[in-house]
């Protein structure tokens, strides 16, 4: 029993990657100096091993793994989601000391420890050599099935160009936050698409606020949805300064109607889709307003 499987399937996926992104320097899986078992010592060998895991998908691999983890089939991610649960739950109580009748979260932990070890030794708590040594070789196999997924995975998107193209992107924007101006440019006009104002200055206004949008991706956790994020932090900018470029401001239709969130949506949304604001002055648009919301107009 050893890692060196486990070892070799690691070195396959840092190449594959570092090809696939064609970068020599590129690593699915960094590097780590952490001690592994080497299972003379079945009990220390187990403790040794959960570390290493444990480095392995929340320390060395844990970008690439929040990346392809939506790639992956159903089974192969909900095996690889219940593994790193496992890993994460018995380094945490290897490595500290827990206080199950203080905090449930600590129960918890404990209890999935438990009870994955009566399922693969026949006890909650491993205490002879055996045992421990059952222990090791489960968790072994698993780790080979779970890299063994991702390698698949990272074969098959060699298989075409767009798989090829879309990862590629992904995983450069999730490595590197480094976000192209036109990106954020790309959701401003969308955004934009509620008011087509005549004049408005994308460049100035995203030059404007880059630096803050720019600050917000980069503090964000490798699982976010980047994307997405850039839509929400634009988005918010753009609400901000909307009365800017809307033909009505909120205070002339909190005038004219009982406002809450839910009602600002609808208006927006209105405007967007039953009217082209574009060349619309206030009366007119209000008047539209009046006809399609008669529930909501202040007497």
């Amino acid at each position: 029993m050893n890692t060196s499987n486990c070892e070799r399937i690691i070195q396959d996926i840092n190449s594959l990657i570092s090809h696939i992104i064609n970068d020599r320097e590129e690593f699915f899986f960094e590097s780590s100096n952490l001690i592994k078992p080497d299972f003379k010592n079945q009990e220390l060998s187990f403790v040794r091993l959960v570390s290493w895991l444990y480095t392995l998908y929340f320390e060395t691999g844990k970008v690439g793994l929040n990346i392809v983890k939506p790639s992956l089939d159903e089974k192969s991610r909900s095996i690889l989601i219940e593994h790193t649960k496992l890993i994460h739950a018995y380094r945490t109580k290897l490595q500290h000391n827990l206080d199950r009748a203080k905090d449930s979260r600590n129960f918890k932990l404990e209890s999935v420890c438990l009870k994955w070890s009566k399922k693969v030794c026949g006890v909650n708590v491993p205490r002879d050599e055996t045992e421990w040594s059952q222990c090791s070789i489960f968790l072994i196999d698993e780790t080979e099935a779970v890299l063994n997924s991702i390698y698949s995975m990272l074969d098959d998107m060699t298989n075409t160009d767009s798989k090829s193209d879309d990862f590629i992107s992904n995983w450069r924007l999730t490595k590197t936050r480094n976000i192209e101006p036109y990106v954020y440019d790309l959701y401003i006009k969308k955004f934009l698409s509620f008011t087509s104002p005549d004049e408005f200055d994308i460049v100035k206004f995203r030059s404007k606020h880059l630096d803050k949008w720019r600050r917000h991706i980069n503090i964000l956790d490798s699982s976010a949805d980047l994307y997405n994020e850039i839509g929400k932090i634009v988005e918010s900018t753009m609400v901000s300064e909307f009365i800017h470029v809307l033909p009505i401001t909120i205070k002339e239709m909190e005038k004219e109607f009982y406002l809450s969130k839910s009602i600002i949506d609808e208006l927006y949304c209105y405007m967007a889709v039953e009217n082209n604001t574009k060349n619309i002055d206030s009366k007119l648009m209000m008047e539209r307003l009046r006809d399609r919301f008669p529930e909501l107009v202040r007497e």
